[in-house]
């Protein structure tokens, strides 16, 4: 009788520890808000964070709206901000010359972020009526670092964004057409 009491009291410790794990994962995803707006960026462009990730992510971020005409980089200085286009256009010009035109969910200054210096790889963004969502370089670097699963989750969204600029057109949209 002795050696099944002792099988009942651990198979009743390992329940009380997962019961308290769910318990502590729901509660963490019920009190996250996310408005509509935020959903949709979660869900197309950083569906690796959870809620409580992506919730932390926009607390440091900033929505901005700009009108048309305003550069949001500038050809050969460093860009201080990660974005995110909600809705609208940039414009993707270099010396003049429009190379690209970049839509919801593309990404500006990843590549800034990744190397931690150089000219911006959108050298001048012009933009049409534009929404987006920013985060200041070294905040977003502050809290990728404290959080390896959202930094890995992050490198992840780079990764994806960089292979289709890359891929789109069957060549890089960063050379100026003719």
């Amino acid at each position: 009788m002795g050696p099944l009491w002792l099988v009942l009291f651990w198979l009743s410790v390992y329940i009380m520890i997962n019961v308290f794990r769910i318990a502590t994962k729901l509660a963490e995803h019920r009190g996250v808000r996310l408005s509509e707006e935020e959903t949709e960026l979660r869900e197309t462009v950083f569906p690796g964070f959870t809620p409580v990730e992506f919730a932390k992510l926009m607390r440091i971020g900033t929505w901005k709206n700009v009108p048309v005409g305003t550069a949001l980089t500038v050809q050969g200085e460093p860009v201080p901000e990660v974005m995110v286009v909600q809705s609208g256009h940039l414009s993707v010009e270099i010396d003049g010359h429009a190379v690209h035109i970049m839509k919801d969910g593309e990404i500006v200054g990843e590549m800034s972020f990744i190397s931690g210096a150089g000219p911006p790889p959108q050298p001048c963004a012009r933009v049409t009526p534009t929404r987006y969502v920013a985060w200041l370089q070294p905040a977003l670097r502050a809290l990728l670092a404290r959080n390896p699963a959202m930094h890995s989750a992050m490198s992840s969204v780079f990764s994806v964004e960089l292979a289709r600029k890359l891929l789109e057109d069957g060549e890089s949209h960063w050379t100026v057409r003719s």
